[in-house]
């Protein structure tokens, strides 16, 4: 992450967190979706962009719950750095995987703040990118920082009128810019939960994940369909 000293546009550092078991073209695709949102409203440029995979307590009691199969943290970081190999702006966070306990998004968001803060400069604002249902689960319009949040088409209106009748109504105006709601018909519709089914039906997921990630998860997927964790080396 660098800022040009003679760039008077504000910093942008996007962090996004989640299972990502596994991650898709369509989290590649959100990330893609903000970047072009603020950079062509807004007199900011988005410098760089963050990917945490959530911790395997937290994966494991999700996805066991749902019946479903799930990859360690090694085995999803390994699947994020391959897909964001190409970009010059997206990159993999351990930090979270790596904890000896489950953390949840806030001390995410505040770890990476802290650091850019620390190591590169405090004039970058670090802001969270999320679903619409965690924004309204999780009342995310009080959070420090500020949060994007992309619509899915599939996404209810419910949803989408709930997120914007929370800001109008708890949210003082004179914060009210630190939080954004983007509609995009180019947000993807494509799940983890159904490249895993696909998987497990020994379906195609060409169409839905980078070349490169494809390729590692063919050459697992008799592990994955077999049993709940895969412990890669």
């Amino acid at each position: 992450l660098t800022i040009e000293n003679n760039d008077q546009r504000q910093p942008i550092v996007f962090i996004s967190t989640g299972a990502l078991c596994p991650i898709h073209n369509g989290h590649l695709n959100m990330f893609q979706i903000a970047k072009n949102y603020f950079e062509q409203n807004f007199n900011v440029i988005v410098i760089g962009a963050f990917l945490s995979p959530s911790h395997d307590i937290y994966v494991k009691s999700k996805l066991s719950r749902a019946n479903s199969s799930y990859w360690n943290s090694k085995f999803r970081l390994k699947l994020i750095e391959l897909a964001t190999a190409d970009s010059d702006w997206i990159c993999t966070s351990s930090w979270e995987a790596e904890q000896n306990s489950f953390t949840d998004f806030p001390q995410v968001i505040n770890f990476h703040r802290k650091y850019i803060h620390q190591q590169i400069s405090e004039k970058i604002s670090i802001m969270f990118l999320c679903g619409a249902d965690l924004a309204v689960r999780c009342n995310l319009w009080f959070m420090k920082g500020g949060c994007i949040t992309i619509m899915r088409e599939s996404d209810s209106n419910q949803i989408c009128n709930n997120f914007i009748s929370n800001i109008r109504n708890q949210v003082d105006s004179s914060n009210i810019q630190r939080f954004h709601l983007i509609h995009s018909s180019q947000f993807s519709q494509i799940s983890s939960t159904l490249i895993r089914r696909n998987l497990i039906d020994s379906k195609s997921i060409d169409d839905f994940v980078p070349q490169n990630v494809a390729q590692l998860i063919y050459q697992t997927q008799a592990t994955f369909m077999s049993i709940q964790e895969f412990d890669s080396t």
